[in-house]
């Protein structure tokens, strides 16, 4: 991934105030091992395939969400795969989380307004 990009990203949670990002991790969900596959025959770990992408990549998806309100801020979605950048913030909840052993990713939303 770009260091640049990961500063920016880095700067903007850091100069930011608490309401205008927001840090969230994604897990895996629990897979029914009777559950029939779905229509197609195709039953898949959703995470792991994204996880395994942008690893792949070496990068980081990014979406530009608009404004909620006309002349409002916009906002940006990060995702990140596994990795160095964020592993302080996953530390910190570390204790709420338990063991992160399986495939994870970390979405940050900034507001445009920081």
């Amino acid at each position: 991934m770009d260091q640049s990009r990961l500063d920016e990203v880095s700067r903007r949670i850091k100069l930011g105030k608490p309401d205008n990002f927001a840090i969230l991790l994604a897990v895996q969900g629990a897979v029914e091992r009777q559950a029939s596959a779905p229509e197609g025959g195709c039953r898949c770990a959703c995470c792991a395939i994204l996880v395994t992408y942008l690893r792949n990549k070496e990068a980081a998806g990014v979406v530009i969400l608009p404004a909620a309100k006309e002349g409002g801020p916009g906002a940006m979605l990060y995702a990140f795969p596994p990795g160095e950048f964020f592993h302080h913030y996953l530390q910190a909840a570390h204790g709420a989380l338990g063991r992160l052993e399986d495939e994870h990713m970390v979405f940050v939303i900034v507001s445009d307004n920081n």
